[in-house]
Order: C-alpha cells, then structure tokens, then sequence
C-alpha cells in the first residue's frame, strides 16, 4: 500500500471516528435540553422562578425531606412538635410534641414524663377513643403507673348542648 493509500484510508477512519463523534455530540446535546426543559418544569410546579439555581430548589427539598423525617415516627405515627408561651410572664416557654397514631393522640414536653418513661420521653397526656368512648388520660403523678384522672368527654359532644328555647 502507497503512502498516498495509507494516507486516504486513515482519513476515512478519521471521518468515520467524526462522523460517530458528531452523532453523540448530537444526542448529548439533546438529552442536555430534555433535562434543562424537565428541571425548568419541576422549578415553576414547586414555585420557583427559571431563574433560580437548582442548588437552592435541592437544598429546600432536602431539608423538607429532613423535617418530613423527624416528623414521622418508628411506627408511622404523625409527630408534630410545638412550642408553647407563658401567657403569665410572656417571656417562658416549654416545649413538646403531639404523637398521632391510630391508638391515639399524645402530649409529651420538655421537663416532664410519666412513671414508664425514660425523662423528657414520656406520656403525661393521653386522649384515646376507648370502648365507644373518647377520653382523655392524665398522668400527673410520675411515680404513678395509673392515671391520676381519666375524663370521659362524653359530656362534652354536640349533641349534649342545651340550646335556649329562641335558639331552637
């Protein structure tokens, strides 16, 4: 094979190697514009403007995830912490949370337990629906396994109102 031979045949392999290179340039490119119009779209469902770094969207996302994770519990119960004020002093406040599950609602805070719990895990207030009944069990004695009282609302149901007589 001539050199001029040698010469035309690597330009072919050279124009075909081009030719390959153009043709995932090609795809790069649009597979690059899917995704920009994609994330451009999930930007404006979630309420940000074009014009925002996805590295903001992302870091919102993840600390949602993070709180949606504190906000469930082992047993998928709906954890929902609060905080409450002192209407006395107007400076103090204690903290807690409100545990949800198909057994019932709880009240726990900061500073308090009950006789079962390790400190600051614990149950003071328990509200159950319990053999046709709603009630409320408060724990207010930490070194009592019982509650100290269990109040049947059953007194306090719509249908229980007294309606004046020009109400009615």
């Amino acid at each position: 094979m001539t050199e001029l031979e040698q010469y035309k045949q690597r330009n072919a392999e050279l124009d075909m190697e081009l030719a390959e290179a153009r043709r995932d340039l090609a795809q790069a490119q649009g597979t690059i514009l899917k995704n920009r119009v994609w994330l451009e779209q999930a930007k404006r469902d979630a309420g940000y403007p074009d014009n925002i770094s996805f590295d903001v969207v992302w870091h919102d996302a993840l600390r949602a995830l993070k709180a949606s994770k504190e906000t469930t519990g082992k047993g998928g119960q709906r954890i929902v912490p609060f905080e409450l004020a002192d209407e006395g002093s107007k400076e103090a406040t204690v903290s807690g949370k409100v545990e949800l599950s198909s057994y019932g609602v709880s009240l726990s805070f900061t500073g308090y337990s009950d006789c079962a719990s390790i400190d600051d895990e614990g149950v003071p207030v328990f509200v159950e629906y319990y053999d046709g009944k709603l009630r409320a069990l408060i724990y207010a004695d930490i070194n009592s396994e019982e509650p100290t009282q269990v109040i049947d609302l059953a007194g306090a149901r719509n249908d229980k109102r007294i309606l004046e007589k020009n109400e009615a």
